[in-house]
């Protein structure tokens, strides 16, 4: 029987930390271990109740149970206590708990696995198992005290002294951290302030540190969004900026804290952030009309306006009317005076959703005039392997496998309507090739001897692409 109950119930050689702290209002625990998605089974918590950690040979129920005695203000060693006598396994038991008053209470059943012991006091408890070496929960309890910081930087600087005098014997695999407020909510669903799951991984605390600064940020975040919708707009302003520094790599935190300012009209604080973020993330430029009037971000019509104008009409400090107005073409071949830096923005912007570079074209390591044209092929004209651009300047160019593909182009305001493939090239590369204006004209009038320029100057840095 025994053997059947301890092959149900795994050994979760495991440190852990439960703790409250008046200071911050907040309850918490964190854990590491050499098992599978350990924070499903260790920490339980609940707002206004308490905290526990089960581990070793782990019973989950002793979690709920102990935070239903804590509610009937059952203290936390005597609730301990009775569920143990009731435990026939108690002995390879391993809890930790602290209720709403401070009071805390651990407990390692005498068949834990070494090294394996734990230690309380006013307010956490500390507890470890299949250790290394001995000493980890007097580690973990030096680095609680003493750190300075949130809560959450205290649960975390203990699991990282017991890594530091060799943690689990048997390794690291998940970490988990939960905390909570300390008095009693409504719903304790939204009211977490960290539930973090690390399951399975070779560095699991470094994958914990990551994912709590991810966590602070969007508690920043969330505080920029109650700041705003207070009226504080400068705390909230500080409040984006340090969810932005957090987590710089996600400018979608930014994004909605500058649409909950433009939903009260504050489009002239909001219009920075909007620049930062259609820099980072174009894509999110395509969110803003689906907004309109939308109940929960209610943008205006005219404020939707503004917000587009922002990036519609500016590529590389440059007007959009600007950059086009610069486009020249002619039938078959031309040049425009869009610079490589233009092209690329107008596609990164998506401005132009026409302007793509084509799958099949695979490209040489060296800067090359093929990889900044814009091509695209007209509807009624959609090109097709080995077929020239026209029937007199055989344009084409060839990949890898020594494939033939044309290069087509499409007017920006017109579109093609003819059976005519066309082709822009950046002026300043052409101009990088020693070309002048002068030669920029005759390309226009004599599109064949520019080919033979173009050729002479350009094969051996294309390694043969263009023909």
């Amino acid at each position: 029987v025994t053997t059947l109950v301890y092959s149900q119930e795994r050994p979760v050689h495991t440190y852990s930390i439960v703790a409250i702290d008046e200071e911050s209002g907040q309850m918490g625990g964190a854990v590491q271990s050499h098992w599978f998605s350990v924070g499903s089974l260790v920490l339980w918590a609940e707002p206004g109740v308490g905290i526990v950690a089960t581990q070793s040979f782990v019973r989950p129920e002793y979690g709920p149970e102990l935070l239903k005695k804590f509610s009937r203000e059952v203290s936390p060693q005597l609730a301990l206590n009775m569920l143990l006598k009731k435990d026939p396994e108690q002995n390879v038991r391993q809890i930790g708990a602290v209720d709403i008053k401070g009071r805390s209470v651990t407990f390692t059943g005498k068949d834990c696995i070494a090294y394996a012991s734990g230690i309380q006091g006013d307010g956490y408890a500390i507890q470890a198992n299949i250790m290394a070496n001995p000493g980890v929960p007097e580690a973990m309890e030096k680095a609680y005290l003493s750190t300075e910081g949130s809560l959450a930087d205290k649960l975390y600087a203990a699991l990282v002294a017991a890594e530091n005098i060799g943690g689990d014997l048997r390794g690291k695999q998940s970490a988990a951290m939960l905390v909570v407020p300390l008095e009693k909510v409504d719903n304790l669903l939204s009211s977490k302030i960290y539930d973090i799951r690390v399951d399975d991984s070779s560095d699991p605390l470094s994958d914990l540190d990551r994912l709590m600064r991810i966590q602070k940020a969007y508690i920043f975040a969330n505080e920029g969004d109650v700041l705003a919708a207070e009226g504080k707009l400068q705390e909230a302003l500080d409040a984006y900026n340090k969810a932005s520094e957090l987590y710089p790599e996600n400018v979608e935190l930014l994004f909605w804290g500058a649409v909950i300012l433009c939903t009260d009209d504050k489009f002239d604080i909001a219009k920075p952030m909007f620049e930062k973020i259609f820099k980072a993330d174009p894509d999110l430029r395509e969110m803003i009309p689906r907004l309109e009037n939308h109940p929960m971000f209610p943008l205006s019509k005219d404020m939707v306006k503004k917000i587009l104008d922002i990036t519609q009409k500016k590529v590389n400090n440059k007007s959009l009317g600007e950059i086009l107005n610069n486009f020249k073409q002619v039938s078959g071949i031309g040049y425009t005076d869009m610079t490589n830096a233009d092209i690329r923005s107008l596609k990164n912007h998506h401005i132009y959703k026409d302007l793509d570079y084509s799958d099949a074209w695979t490209y040489p390591e060296e800067e090359s005039y093929i990889k900044y044209i814009n091509r695209i092929v007209s509807v009624k004209n959609p090109f097709k392997k080995g077929e020239p651009m026209n029937a007199d300047m055989q344009g084409y160019a060839l990949n890898e496998k020594g494939e033939r593909y044309t290069l087509p182009f499409r007017d920006l305001d017109t579109g093609i309507t003819t059976n005519e493939y066309r082709m822009a090239f950046p002026a300043d590369y052409l101009k990088s090739l020693g070309m002048t204006d002068s030669d920029l004209s005759r390309m226009i009038e004599k599109p064949h001897e520019f080919l033979k320029y173009l050729q002479a100057k350009n094969t051996s840095q294309n390694k043969g692409r263009y023909k």
